[in-house]
């Protein structure tokens, strides 16, 4: 598939986010899974060892989400502003 025929991505909006436990994380952007064209989000963890990770984006689809222990949304965290 070539570039100009990709669907177009819904973006989730960057910026710092508060998880439901405390933990801070900063949403860069969103991304394609290279073999599956899945939309996903690419953020960086504010704590620890501050990794970068990618979750599926249909599971930080709105402003004020947080994972839960199944991976996807629920609506116990806030953006930092």
């Amino acid at each position: 598939m070539t570039e100009d025929k990709l669907p177009p991505l819904i973006e989730t909006p960057p910026g710092r986010y508060r998880h439901y436990k405390g933990g801070e994380y900063e949403v860069i952007g969103t991304v394609r899974h290279s073999e599956t064209l899945q939309p996903m989000t690419l953020y960086r963890a504010l704590y620890g060892e501050r990794g970068l990770w990618v979750r599926p984006r249909r599971c930080s689809a709105k402003r004020s989400r947080s994972t839960t222990r199944r991976g996807c949304a629920s609506s116990s965290s806030t953006r930092a502003c």
